[in-house]
């Protein structure tokens, strides 16, 4: 594997909002297959998202989800009684930690499909919760952590440096 001096730019973003950014300079390997990180980065998402969920968003310095209205609240005590935010039916969940992943070796991509709710509409949930909307709001179902970032540019450099 051929090593050259270069620059590179690490960029993750969900929805459109910058979650990570990242530049590394120096030799570097020339990589033609990025596929062993993707690989590394999906399996461990699958942990960070569960520690999202388990925490309702409080994982690594990121705040608790907004609390549920109070009248949801008690709507949804009576169908899912005891169960906690984003986490009535667990479809949700399911959905947030079964991602299709999409690994090649120049790219990655996680998508989440929305489901149907009755018999006449789709929602793309995980994209209405991140964003909110005009009647609920913000709840960021992936928001990575310091951490978690600090992990997955690890894993790059483990690819692209050689390093342990």
């Amino acid at each position: 594997m051929s090593t050259l001096s270069a620059r590179l730019t690490i960029k993750m973003d969900i929805l459109g909002e910058e979650q990570l950014y990242r530049v590394m300079k120096g030799r570097i390997h020339a990589v033609s297959d990025w596929s062993p990180a993707w690989n590394a980065i999906a399996a461990d998402y699958k942990h960070y998202e569960e520690e999202q969920f388990d925490a309702e968003g409080a994982v690594g310095g990121n705040t608790k989800w907004a609390a549920l209205s109070p009248e949801y609240a008690a709507r949804k005590e009576k169908k899912y009684p005891g169960t906690g935010i984003l986490t009535a039916s667990g479809k949700l969940r399911r959905l947030m930690m079964n991602p299709h992943e999409t690994i090649e070796p120049l790219k990655m991509v996680l998508r989440f499909a929305g489901y149907t709710v009755g018999t006449r509409r789709h929602w793309d949930l995980p994209a209405l919760f991140q964003t909110g909307t005009k009647h609920m709001p913000a709840r960021k179902v992936i928001l990575l952590t310091k951490w978690q970032k600090s992990k997955i540019v690890r894993f790059i450099r483990k690819l692209v440096f050689g390093e342990k």
